[in-house]
């Protein structure tokens, strides 16, 4: 993902990962997302909270996918770049 993504990194200051809702990422033990940014060499920022719990993405359309998360997600008033 850091090779194949290196064009997209080299201009960026850090990453923002995609939150669980709390209660999947209780039931799930961590946040796949997280994890995964924290190994692409920039700084990750915790800049957004979920706010609604989603459904799966997994089986849906790029449209589906898109209304799925809108409005499920606020800037965290803790995030700091």
């Amino acid at each position: 993902m850091r090779d194949t993504g290196r064009a997209l990194l080299d201009d960026c200051d850090y990453v923002v990962p995609v939150p669980l809702h709390p209660w999947r990422r209780l039931r799930r033990g961590f946040n796949q997302a997280r994890d995964l940014a924290a190994r692409l060499d920039r700084p990750v920022v915790d800049a957004l909270w979920r706010v609604r719990a989603t459904p799966s993405q997994m089986t849906l359309s790029a449209d589906a996918r898109r209304t799925n998360v809108r409005n499920a997600f606020i800037a965290s008033p803790f995030a700091n770049a």
